[in-house]
């Protein structure tokens, strides 16, 4: 079986255990690779800073 079909199969597997109300304990490794972890936000600091460099002409 290729990564991706047993991700598919997994993400299945989940999604109907989750939906009969049933908790789903993943492995790590793989609700990361399904993207079940929260990404980290953008700070003001980050927006901030990519407006001054705009503004600097950084990304002309």
């Amino acid at each position: 079986m290729e990564d991706k079909d047993y991700l598919l199969a997994a993400a299945r597997e989940v999604q109907l255990q989750a939906e009969e109300g049933y908790a789903v304990e993943l492995d790590p490794e793989l609700a990361d690779a399904m993207g079940v972890f929260e990404e980290t936000a953008v700070s003001a600091e980050d927006v901030e800073a990519d407006i001054l460099s705009r503004r600097e002409g950084e990304y002309e």
